[in-house]
């Protein structure tokens, strides 16, 4: 099959923090032998699956999006990834029509991939049977080419994935007063190749919410950090079924994280730490293999009918 991407309802800066959650979903695909348009220029008739990036903050692009599909129909296949938690006022009443939109387009999409795991919302907007949870896992093509396995070579002691203010700021102030260093990436304006320096050259990655509303740990985040070989004190508070994801990092408590990375830092274990984390993600876990499971809806099967052997 041939998934096409849709990216133009994102702004501009926010493109730039993309990378580490669609580069991870395009690989699993390619390896499991379907062709990834990674910026689509237009939107192409079935069997091509066209998939949007939830982010709907323009009316008019809903408006445009349900007539395509009321003209085409079955001929324009429409599928959504789900990055956000819909229930999370901290992201969605940033944007008062964002949800709004997003419920607007629910009952057309072909299907839903979530990355979290909210079914009682795909349940009360009637796209239950077609959404499935896509989680992420180890994919060799997502890995650093470039792994830092001496510790000489990690020259910061920390790096929290993210802005480094408000609920965050405590945390990065602490370890700073500590006498570690503590460097914030700001996603939205650094772009990839940047990041993924900073990442690899740090001996901890730092995994914490926005706020304590916040129900669900960040895959991306965790992931990333995880395919550069570095070790993650991650915040602990998700029980969803996505919390496996704190087998390969160090949970810890909000209270204590300041002291746990300083702890770690001086104890110089940090890029040890980082590479076995990363060898027990890649014996466990496969992206492709999640892709795959994600790809058991109804949509699939009628796809592969009409996709020549």
């Amino acid at each position: 099959m041939i998934f096409n991407f849709g990216l133009r309802n994102h702004h501009d800066t926010s493109l730039n923090s993309l990378g580490d959650l669609l580069l991870p979903i395009w690989h699993g695909l390619e390896a499991n032998g379907h062709q990834v348009i990674r910026f689509c220029t237009e939107f192409r008739a079935a069997p091509v699956v066209n998939v949007l990036l939830e982010f709907f903050v323009d009316d008019a692009y809903i408006d445009t999006l349900l007539r395509l599909k009321r003209e085409h129909g079955e001929r324009l296949i429409f599928g959504l990834i789900c990055t956000e938690d819909p229930e999370d006022r901290i992201v969605m009443d940033e944007f008062p029509n964002r949800l709004p939109n997003l419920e607007r387009l629910l009952p057309v999409v072909d299907f839903i991939w979530t990355l979290l795991p909210v079914p009682s919302f795909y349940e009360r907007n009637g796209c239950a049977d077609r959404t499935k949870l896509l989680q992420y896992g180890f994919s060799p093509a997502y890995l650093d080419p470039f792994l830092i396995s001496d510790p000489a070579g990690r020259n910061l002691d920390t790096v929290l994935y993210g802005s480094d203010h408000g609920y965050r700021a405590k945390i990065a102030n602490a370890i700073r007063e500590r006498g570690v260093g503590c460097f914030g990436t700001s996603r939205q304006y650094y772009p990839g190749f940047m990041t993924d320096d900073l990442i690899r050259r740090a001996k901890l990655v730092i995994d914490l919410r926005r706020g304590p509303g916040v129900r669900f740990l960040s895959p991306t985040r965790i992931v990333k950090a995880l395919h550069s070989g570095t070790a993650v004190v991650s915040e602990e508070f998700d029980r969803s079924e996505i919390a496996s994801l704190y087998r390969y990092t160090v949970m810890t408590p909000y209270e204590a994280l300041a002291d746990r990375c300083v702890e770690i830092v001086r104890s110089g274990a940090a890029t040890r730490m980082g590479l076995e984390a990363l060898r027990r993600f890649q014996a466990e876990t496969s992206m492709a293999a999640n892709v795959a499971q994600a790809m058991a809806l109804p949509v699939f099967e009628r796809l592969k009918a009409m996709t020549p052997p």
